[in-house]
């Protein structure tokens, strides 16, 4: 399904439907930045739950919740159990006073879940909540943890000492625009190309 959003007969977004993997990146990209996408790893998570999305990198923290979107089951959602799932996935690698950015899709038995919980039906009610919050705290968890800086970037990040790499010559001076994922079902986007 694509959308166009106009503001005084001018169009400020015109997102297409997109079909293809390539079509959905530019799409993310049109929405969110181009920015964004290249510094995003995108994941791909199956049990009885599918998890699949864009996360960025801890390095693209924001100062605002400004980037983060959740679908359930194709819905745009706001819901706590699941804002604190994603904000415990990240607590090794985030200050406090920053927010993770992603885009990410949740799929499951629609039976589990409940979508007209309140009128403005962005909240959902999850039947095993349990479950649900560690599938997505697990998952973004260990594609988180697994991100591997490269010593070799300009560009500088600052690491919390509780996350651990491997040996690297100068820690202080490691980035994510260029990283490994040791996550399977993870592919890594670093400027325009796929590791």
């Amino acid at each position: 399904m694509g959308f166009r959003l106009q503001n005084q007969n001018r169009g400020a977004l015109d997102l297409r439907a997109a079909s293809s993997e390539r079509e959905r990146e530019a799409r993310v990209a049109q929405a969110c930045g181009e920015e964004f996408l290249q510094n995003a790893l995108y994941l791909e998570e199956r049990s009885d739950l599918k998890l699949s999305g864009w996360l960025a990198l801890p390095s693209f923290s924001r100062a605002q919740a400004d980037l983060q979107y959740f679908y359930v089951n194709g819905r745009a959602v706001r819901d706590k159990l699941l804002g604190y799932a994603l904000r415990r996935a990240y607590a090794d690698v985030l200050h406090s006073t920053r927010y993770p950015a992603y885009v990410l899709y949740l799929e499951m038995d629609p039976a589990t879940v409940d979508v007209n919980v309140a009128s403005g039906q962005a909240e959902v009610r999850f039947r095993d909540s349990t479950r649900v919050h560690d599938f997505l705290f697990g998952t973004v968890h260990r594609v988180i943890r697994g991100v591997q800086p490269n010593p070799s970037s300009t560009i500088g990040c600052r690491w919390p000492a509780s996350v651990r790499f491997p040996a690297l010559p100068n820690r202080s001076a490691c980035c994510a625009t260029k990283h490994a994922v040791r996550a399977t079902a993870v592919r890594c986007r670093t400027s325009g190309s796929r590791a």
